[in-house]
């Protein structure tokens, strides 16, 4: 999930790897729809049994650009992990470190 302006919804990608992993520089991603800003903080289970949420890793925003690609610049502690995302059609994104 990415905070766009601190005040709307939440831009949210699915993955499988994680982002803030100092040693990745590619992933794959799963655009899904935006979600409330309460699941900033948001750990257990979602109502209608659609799974369960576990917080695996926080960062900060430094800079993000949306446009034909989404780039972010992210803090997580100590480590700064710039992403660029090409759209692929779909809900499909691959995101490499830039």
């Amino acid at each position: 999930m990415v905070d766009r302006d601190g005040v709307g919804p939440l831009v949210t990608f699915r993955v499988q790897d994680r982002p803030d992993s100092a040693d990745i520089s590619a992933f794959a991603a799963q655009r899904i729809g935006d979600h409330r800003r309460v699941y900033l903080d948001f750990e257990g289970d979602v109502s209608g049994g659609r799974g369960r949420v576990e917080r695996v890793a926080a960062g900060v925003v430094e800079r993000l650009s949306e446009g034909a690609d989404f780039e972010v610049v992210v803090r997580f502690g100590g480590v700064v992990k710039q992403w660029r995302g090409r759209h692929m059609g779909g809900d499909r994104w691959e995101f490499q470190a830039f």
